[in-house]
């Protein structure tokens, strides 16, 4: 997955976002987890992840009935 420097600069603008890279630092985490750090819905989350997907910040994976975020560095130290 190619992403622009401006995808990555512009999901790191959010302080959510650095938060939930910071969390994942320490391996991958469920939803539920990382949603109990923030005072924001769960849907509110959903998009904060999907923008740091979107910049191949983070992966996915499924397990069993859970969904896995996993912090990916690469985009990071390509800018």
């Amino acid at each position: 997955m190619s992403t622009s420097a401006d995808e990555v600069f512009a999901a790191l603008a959010s302080p959510v976002r650095r938060e939930v890279l910071r969390l994942l630092l320490d391996g991958p985490r469920p939803v539920n987890q990382l949603a109990q750090h923030f005072p924001m819905r769960r849907p509110s989350l959903s998009e904060h992840l999907r923008v740091l997907r979107h910049a191949g910040l983070v992966e996915e994976t499924k397990s069993g009935r859970y969904r896995l975020y996993a912090l990916r560095a690469e985009p990071l130290r390509n800018v």
